[in-house]
């Protein structure tokens, strides 16, 4: 999986969100937000990352300088979760160094009555929650 610029996750984002309601499965977003501003060499291996824990139907692209957001296509909120603790482990490991930027991952599912941008607001409000409870952690909007 490749990272998509943000005009291009835009368009499949709303494609999938199509899909997702036509044909009845589910849908879940992560934001992956960091501590503060990556560095060059930070976000390199932040996109390693994402891709070698994600699946090619997964997609990715990096929202801010501190911020990623990842659509989980056929994915429950359940599976989400899964998929974020794997991906929260994977992270902390590559980037960890003594004083290490925080990470928090934020984990939402698309509802009925969602739109698509209410989903990745929901998404980014699960990864500040996460912020809240401590330095680094995983939250699941809902939970």
């Amino acid at each position: 999986m490749a990272i998509a610029d943000l005009c291009g996750f835009s368009q499949a984002f709303e494609k999938e969100i199509n899909r997702a309601r036509s044909l009845g499965y589910p849908l879940s977003a992560l934001c992956v937000e960091l501590g503060t501003s990556a560095a060059a060499d930070v976000v390199e291996r932040i996109e390693h990352v994402l891709g070698a824990t994600s699946r090619a139907s997964d997609m990715a692209t990096r929202a801010s300088d501190k911020e990623f957001v990842l659509l989980l296509p056929e994915t429950s909120a359940e599976g989400a979760e899964i998929v974020a603790r794997r991906l929260y482990g994977a992270l902390r490991e590559s980037l960890w160094v003594p004083g290490a930027t925080p990470v928090h991952v934020g984990v939402a599912a698309l509802a009925p009555e969602m739109s698509g941008l209410a989903l990745l607001a929901a998404a980014r409000e699960a990864s500040e929650h996460a912020r809240t409870e401590g330095a680094s952690a995983v939250h699941v909007r809902g939970a």
